[in-house]
């Protein structure tokens, strides 16, 4: 990227390998999720579930991202076969996106009609009740060799919606380390016109450069008590999370494990106990080293 102080240039590694010894297709959803989870929490990460529907049953996403008030349903398509021409590649993403989006859309609607019980990356249940959260799709796309330029095209399926790849997926989690800012980002971006698949990192600077112009919010200092200290930092921050003197993301981190695994699980209901792990994970990623 072009900036002011000159060239900015950031390497950007592959996805994550998929597990070995399982299909592609659903070692590619685990991949997503343990990325999610590892960089992320396990809390705030769901694995798919069955509800009824007339005498079938349909699935409830591949995975769903959960923190606050705001949900995502995660639809992964793998390339199972060796990429063909570059013309038929994106025939071949133009559908399964179309598809992916359909799927989401599906999800989203059957839990507004009827509940159902999740299961986190810590094999822990939450009824999940699809009134009760703001809605988005995302289309998590592995795929090894994406075509240059190509852009995921669908119809309005009546959320917001956006494409990726797996790589930056991977991405956004390792330079965050927060499910929160995490969901907050795609929540961001995604009435946005849809970028070329695997350009996402070149997004996010463009972001975090225009939050880094951006002048502070106006704060109510009463808010903040005597002798408080007031910090302002941008939304997305330009070095990745771990980058810092400190080990401030690590402590964090166990800070959220302590009220994860607490020995309060079996009096406080899962749904109360993810309420506060939200609530401090949305401690802004550029401050948290103060």
């Amino acid at each position: 990227m072009d900036t002011p102080q000159g060239p900015y240039v950031r390497q950007i590694p592959p996805a994550t390998p998929r597990p070995t010894g399982v299909e592609p297709g659903i070692g590619a959803e685990e991949a997503a999720h343990i990325a999610a989870a590892t960089w992320g929490l396990p809390d705030f990460v769901f694995r798919s579930a069955l509800a009824s529907k007339g005498s079938g049953r349909r699935e409830l996403g591949d995975r769903l991202l959960l923190s606050g008030g705001r949900c995502a349903v995660i639809q992964v398509k793998s390339r199972t076969i060796k990429p063909k021409a570059d013309p038929e590649e994106r025939a071949w993403i133009q559908k399964v996106t179309a598809n992916a989006m359909r799927q989401a859309k599906g999800t989203v609607r059957t839990l507004r009609l009827q509940s159902a019980n999740m299961i986190n990356g810590r094999d822990r249940t939450l009824p999940l009740k699809g009134d009760a959260y703001e809605w988005m799709a995302v289309f998590l796309l592995d795929h090894d060799q994406v075509p240059a330029d190509t852009v995921a095209t669908w119809e309005p399926i009546g959320m917001p919606a956006l494409a990726v790849t797996r790589r930056d997926w991977d991405f956004l989690f390792d330079q965050l380390r927060s499910t929160t800012a995490v969901l907050d980002y795609l929540f961001r971006v995604a009435d946005e016109p849809q970028i070329a698949l695997g350009h996402e990192p070149v997004r996010y600077y463009e972001c975090a450069a225009a939050d880094a112009d951006a002048p502070p919010a106006e704060m109510d200092t009463e808010l903040v008590g005597p002798g408080g200290t007031l910090f302002s930092t941008p939304l997305l921050p330009q070095a990745p999370a771990e980058s810092g003197e400190t080990r401030a993301h690590l402590v964090l981190r166990f800070i959220l494990e302590d009220v994860a695994t607490s020995m309060l699980r079996n009096s406080v209901s899962e749904s109360d106990r993810l309420i506060v792990l939200s609530d401090l994970d949305r401690l802004p990623v550029g401050i948290r080293e103060e």
